[in-house]
This record gives C-alpha cells, structure tokens and sequence, in this order.
C-alpha cells in the first residue's frame, strides 16, 4: 500500500510539472501580431506575470484564502472578465507618429464570451458605441473595439480626436512585423515581464519580491543634462532637473494648461516660462500637523454680536522650491510687477499660492519660495544627470498633506516604502518602487492584500 501511495505521488507530481512547463514555458508568439509600420512596440509577458502570481498563491495561500472570504464588489466583474477573453501568452502594444498619431494600439485578442465581456465592460463604467460593424467601449483614454470575436484595446493620447477609422483599418491589417524585424529583437530575446522596445531606447519591467524596476536606456530630450543636487534619502520628497522648454512634450503641456493656469493666478504662463532656464529643485523635509484658530461673529436675538472661535487642523510643508531664472532677478521682478509678491507682516510672500505662506528669496540665479523653514534647504553636493526623483512614502503617509485619496489610492500608499527615479546624464534610467513587505511578489501585494 506504502509503495502504491508514493507511486501516485510521483506521477501525481510529473503530471504537475508537466502541466507547469507546458502552460508557462511556451514560447510567445510574435508573429503577425504587430503592423509593418510600427515604430514602437511593448510586450507584456502575460504568461510569466501569472507564473509571479501563481508561486505567491502557494507561498502565501492564507493571504489569498482570506481576501476570499471578505466581501468585495470587484470580484464579479473580473470574472467576468477572465471568463469573457482568452488571456494570450503575451500581448504586444505598439504605436507610431504617422498614421496611429502616437496612439497606443494592442495586438488582437480573442475573445471567448463576448455577453461576459459587455457585462464586465459596462459595470466598469464603460460607455458602448458601434460603428461600421465594430462595437466600441471607451473611458476616458480607453477604447476597447470588439469586432466579431476579436479585441483591440486602445490608448489615445488625445481623448478628443476620433480612432473609430485606425482601429477599422487595424482589424484588416496584413502587413506585419516578423519576429526577426529590427524593433522586434529586444522584445524576442527579452525575458523581462514587460519589455519596451522605443527605436534607440530600451526599458525592461520586472515585479519581483516588495520591488517594482523599470530600467534601461531613455534618450528623449524632455530634460536636459544638469548639476542637479544629489537626493537626500532623510527627507520625504525630494526632485531636481531641467526641463527642456523646446521639447514637443513640454510645449504640448503648457497648451493644455494655459488658459487654466492664466485663469486661475491672473499670470501668463508664456511669461513665467521665458524667465523661467528650466531648472528646478524641490523638497519636503517634513510635514507638520498645525492648529489654526478661526474666529468668527454672529449675532443673538438682541443684536449683540458674539465671537464664535473654532479650530482647524492644517497639514504645513517644510518646502523649499527654487527655479533657475533665465537672467538675474527675470522671474522675480516679472512676480512684483504684478503684485504676486507682496510684504506681510515684515515678511516677502508669494502670495498667487494662497494654500502655504509662501516667503519668497532671490539668490543669485535662482528664485526661492520656502514654507515653514528659512535658510539654505538645497543640497550642496551636486551630481551630473537629467531628472533625480525620490520620496519616502512611509514618512508621507505618518503626516501626509491634506490631499484628498480614494480608498485605492490610500490602500496603495500604505503598500509602498520609497520610490526612487535616477535618470543619468548618459540616458540610463532607473525607477524602483519598494514595498515594505519584502517577502512577497510586488504585483500579488496589490491585487491580494
């Protein structure tokens, strides 16, 4: 009987391995599925994602047992969701300048149950249109076109400008990309979860154990090679660099944002910017929770007017902002020629921003807007690179800003640990997003927590 029973466990065990190797050991499939004409692509390896969540499940199966058990309204939809698409092996998204206008298009998908999906779709707040045969679902950005049984999801730079004729075009595509195509050798010999293959730059994702990493090689000239100050890890939000003002990117950004900013602070944004050398250096070194007493009258039946005082808890910044000005003293006399700066009570404030006290210094090339801490707060140890972002999200979180969170949103935060971005002077990029349970896969942490 004993030999029996480990006889079943053995071929209970191959079965198993042979299950496993046959599922997420098989080559993804490249073929046929991106356009000719792609410039760019991204491939996500879906097989090895769930290969991550897979071995998290059966190191940590309590974990999973218990979100079970709890009541949650978006158990439903992904169902849904799984039961209404094939999920492939991998599924690629690539985009061009020309005829896709930087819009971001997937490869086909299969769909296994179109009602499952609609259902999943509609109860995500998607909004279903239909044309020229294809049924279009969208939000916000979001455009997923089903055609039959087959699925493009789509990703618009431009929420306003139509792709009802690109996706058509793309759903009797013929001309595609063989796996040996230039664009496509980072992707095939890649054994990164996602790989991004951008012309002359290349970027790898990974989620492994508490740790998110995007790393590789990112040449665009949105920021500018500068001595920037070299992150201090003590404080919570720290970021410097210099942003070239005549990339296509940044201009864009400040055509959305003008007439809003203009509105909003009675400033020309086109002015602010032409002072402005692109150079700019924040951190926070602490935040700090104030009471602020606010005083108030009414009146009784009699007419006497009576002080009402109550009281309001403000989160306050230890801030420092400096921007570099384009010639000495450019930003700072265009602020006092319309009034933006002000004396109160023997101090120099910047009073556009009514949120902080604002107290405003013009230190040689720069100009300097400090909240709640006076003196020198930039790091003199510079270091040569484009863009340095840190933030220490645990210290955020003990005495964050009065900045409204959704319960996603406040449940993420709690999650993370730090986030560093380095971008180097020789274009080598690197962002890492750490959790502070380092035992477990990043991406099982967010779905199952």
């Amino acid at each position: 009987m004993r030999k029996k029973g480990l006889y079943f466990f053995i071929v209970f065990v191959i079965v198993l391995v042979v299950l496993y190797v046959w599922r997420y050991k098989q080559a993804q499939i490249f073929e046929n599925r991106v356009p000719a004409n792609a410039t760019n692509v991204v491939n996500v390896n879906l097989r090895q994602i769930e290969n991550h969540l897979l071995f998290d499940f059966l190191t940590h199966p309590i974990t999973y047992l218990k979100s079970r058990k709890k009541k949650d309204s978006i158990k439903i939809p992904r169902t849904s969701l799984t039961k209404g698409v094939s999920i492939p092996r991998n599924v690629l998204f690539y985009t061009n300048p020309t005829d896709l206008n930087n819009n971001w298009f997937s490869s086909i998908v299969a769909i296994n149950d179109t009602d499952e999906l609609f259902k999943f779709l509609l109860k995500e707040g998607f909004k279903r249109s239909e044309n020229e045969g294809i049924i279009f679902f969208s939000k916000d950005n979001f455009v997923l076109s089903i055609k039959g049984e087959r699925l493009i999801i789509a990703l618009k730079t431009n929420r306003k400008v139509p792709i009802n004729a690109t996706i058509l075009a793309l759903f009797s595509e013929e001309d595609y990309l063989t796996k040996d195509a230039e664009i496509l050798k980072p992707i095939v010999n890649s054994s990164n979860d996602i790989c991004f293959s951008l012309g002359e730059d290349e970027l790898n994702a990974n989620f492994k154990d508490g740790l998110f990493e995007l790393e590789g090689s990112l040449k665009s000239d949105l920021f500018l090679a500068n001595e920037n100050p070299i992150t201090d890890t003590d404080e919570v939000i720290s970021m410097s660099g210099k942003v070239n003002r005549e990339n296509a990117l940044f201009e864009q950004f400040l055509t959305d944002k003008r007439d809003k900013f203009n509105a909003f602070t009675h400033l020309s944004l086109d002015s602010i910017v032409n002072k402005w050398n692109g150079k700019f250096d924040m951190n926070i070194t602490s935040i700090e929770q104030k009471t602020d007493t606010i005083v108030s009258y009414e009146y009784d039946d009699d007419f006497n007017k009576v002080e009402i005082k109550s009281t309001q808890e403000k989160s306050i910044p230890k801030l420092y902002l400096g921007l570099g000005q384009e010639s000495t003293s450019s930003l700072s006399d265009y602020f006092y020629s319309k009034n933006a700066i002000q004396i109160i009570e023997n101090d120099t404030v910047f009073t556009t921003i009514p949120i902080f006290k604002f107290l405003v210094t013009n230190a040689n090339d720069n100009f300097e807007l400090r909240v709640n801490k006076r003196g020198n707060t930039s790091n003199e140890a510079t270091k040569a690179s484009k863009l340095n972002l840190y933030i220490d999200v645990e210290k955020y979180v003990q005495n964050s800003l009065d900045i409204p969170l959704n319960n996603d949103q406040e449940k993420l935060l709690k999650l993370v640990k730090t986030t560093n971005l380095v971008w180097e002077e020789d274009n080598r990029f690197s962002l890492n997003i750490n959790l502070k349970d380092s035992s477990r896969n990043f991406l099982g942490q967010l779905i199952k927590d």
